[in-house]
């Protein structure tokens, strides 16, 4: 991973690589950043620039062996801590080589990675994970070992908010006071779960999110999504390039007809016809289902703009902004709420596993109502 492979963040990328070459560097750094952002690939891009014996002032080499086996997440001065629970019944080296394993191949494919991404990966979605105390005794190990090539070894704890009290606290005393050739690299998504005895030992970088822009670009330009598209799904991953990527396999291209159609039916309160909208709603599988009511709620804040008469702070494509005129004259602010609050409790029920034809139904019949109000 290089900083040339992250779109943005380009006043962090220098901030970075001036304080390396200043030799200003902090001994342990926080990342902290929107899940399914840039922020894991900003540390991992920072952690492959300090392993490089050739680096520039903007960037790793890429073409050196420490940046090669960067790239495959094997340099030996290179030790992941990451929440786990081995699921077999070898030893306690066995279930650490295959979860390393299984991060590598997941990292191979999926940069902007997320807890669910790694436990499904992992196949531990159902069980309690953390950062064991094991894990914590590991590093004392590692940071007791000197460098095996580069000038620092690296310790790069993922997701430290997930560190029990017992293993963080087998790690303040090193966290303090650090082998001088010892890099600690930590990359959270919820910052004020941390306990704040790590946090009083770290250096905070912030992360900013992807911009939508910078999220439509990334789609056209490496997905060959249309630019419309792209930019619908920008606006839906809300800075999650992670999310982007999902919904962009998953997203129907006709959002916005299925909505116009659907809201023209509950305004109209036609329940023969929404009943047949019921059986195509629940025939279009899960992400979709939630694809469309993100849709929905998206609409619903730009109509909420538009009445406000703010037309600046509208981002929409032409189509959607003469959607949203027309629907604004029938949809007022305390409509947008209910519709919202309904919309939102639709979701969570599909997230549950309720069945779809009735959540929708539900739903539609709710909307309805409250149009007419």
């Amino acid at each position: 991973m290089h900083f040339s492979d992250i779109i943005g963040c380009d006043s962090l990328k220098k901030t970075l690589t001036t304080a390396v070459q200043k030799n200003h560097l902090a001994h342990a750094l926080l990342f902290r950043g929107q899940e399914g952002g840039p922020a894991l690939a900003m540390a991992l891009s920072f952690s492959n620039y300090l392993l490089c014996p050739n680096r520039t002032t903007t960037d790793a080499c890429g073409q050196c062996s420490a940046c090669s086996k960067s790239a495959k997440y094997v340099h030996p001065d290179m030790h992941f801590v990451l929440p786990y629970k081995s699921l077999g019944t070898g030893s306690e080296d066995e279930a650490r080589a295959e979860m390393m394993t299984k991060w590598r191949s997941l990292l191979a494919v999926n940069c902007w990675v997320t807890l669910a991404d790694w436990t499904n990966h992992a196949g531990i979605e159902s069980k309690q994970i953390s950062i064991s105390v094991k894990e914590s005794r590991k590093i004392l190990y590692h940071v007791a070992l000197k460098p095996f090539e580069a000038e620092k070894k690296i310790i790069f704890i993922w997701l430290p908010e997930l560190l029990g009290v017992e293993a963080a606290n087998a790690l303040l005393k090193v966290l303090e006071e650090p082998n001088v050739r010892t890099q600690f690299i930590l990359v959270c998504a919820e910052y004020e779960q941390i306990l704040p005895t790590i946090l009083s030992r770290c250096q905070l970088v912030s992360v900013p999110s992807f911009l939508e822009q910078e999220i439509a670009h990334e789609l056209v330009s490496n997905f060959q999504l249309e630019s419309s598209k792209a930019v619908q799904i920008a606006r839906l991953a809300d800075g999650s390039m992670n999310e982007a990527i999902k919904l962009s396999a998953d997203m129907p291209d006709d959002n916005l007809t299925k909505f116009r159609e659907w809201f023209r039916l509950c305004y109209g309160q036609k329940y023969t016809e929404l009943v047949a909208w019921a059986d195509d709603f629940q025939s279009m599988g899960k992400e979709p289902q939630k694809n469309l009511l993100q849709f929905g709620l998206v609409m619903l804040r730009e109509t909420l703009v538009w009445n406000f008469g703010d037309e600046s702070l509208v981002r929409l494509t032409k189509d959607e902004k003469d959607f949203v005129e027309k629907f604004s004259k029938i949809v007022q602010p305390q409509k947008v709420e209910k519709i919202s609050h309904w919309i939102n409790e639709a979701h969570y029920q599909l997230e549950r596993n309720v069945n779809p034809k009735m959540v929708f139904l539900d739903l539609s019949i709710m909307i309805g109502k409250t149009i007419k109000l």
